[in-house]
C-alpha cells in the first residue's frame, strides 16, 4: 500500500503564499485490500475532529472536508502530523499482526527441573529444613516461658 499527499499551494504575483490545500490518495494493491482491516484510520481533521477519523485505505474520501489553509506554515504542520499519524497507526498494526502470527513454541516434554532464579527450591519435607532455617516442634507456651527466663537473665546479669 502507498499514500500519495499532495499539497496544492495558490500564491500572489510576486510569489507569496495566498492558500493552500492538501490532498490524500490511497492506492491499495488488490492483494491488500481485504487483509487490511477499515478500522485502522487516521484523523485527518485540522483540528483533531473524531468524525473526521478515515480509514487508511480511504484516505481520498476526506479530500476536499479539510478545506483551505491561509498558512503555510499550519500546512505544513497538518501535513507532518498525519504523515506521523500514518506511520504510527501502520506501525502499531504491524507489530500486532507479528505478535499475533508468532507461532509459540512447544515443548517436547515438560521441564521438571527447579529453577532457582525464579523461585525458591520447595521444601522437601524428608530432607529437612533449607540451610539457615531450624525447625523446632515445641509448645508455644513452653517456648514463650524459656524466651522470658532468658530475658530475666540478662536483667539479673545488668543489676549486678
Amino acid at each position: 500500500m502507498r499514500v500519495l499527499i499532495n499539497s496544492y499551494i495558490k500564491r500572489d504575483n510576486y510569489g507569496n503564499f495566498m492558500s493552500g490545500q492538501v490532498l490524500f490518495e490511497s492506492l491499495v494493491a488488490n492483494e491488500e485490500g481485504d487483509t487490511i482491516p477499515e478500522s485502522l484510520k487516521v484523523n485527518l481533521s485540522k483540528h483533531h475532529n473524531p468524525e473526521c477519523d478515515t480509514p487508511i485505505k480511504f484516505l481520498q474520501t476526506h479530500n476536499g472536508h479539510a478545506g483551505n489553509f491561509g498558512s503555510r506554515i499550519l500546512m505544513r504542520e497538518y501535513i507532518r502530523r498525519v504523515t506521523a499519524d500514518i506511520t504510527d497507526a501502520v506501525s502499531r498494526y504491524n507489530a500486532d499482526i507479528e505478535e499475533y502470527d508468532f507461532p509459540d513454541e512447544k515443548m517436547n516434554q515438560p521441564i521438571l527441573e527447579d529453577n532457582p532464579d525464579l523461585v525458591p527450591p520447595p521444601i522437601q519435607p524428608m530432607g529437612g529444613p533449607p540451610p539457615g532455617m531450624y525447625m523446632m516442634d515445641v509448645d508455644l507456651e513452653e517456648f514463650h516461658k524459656y524466651l522470658e527466663s532468658l530475658v530475666e537473665d540478662e536483667l539479673d546479669e545488668d543489676e549486678e
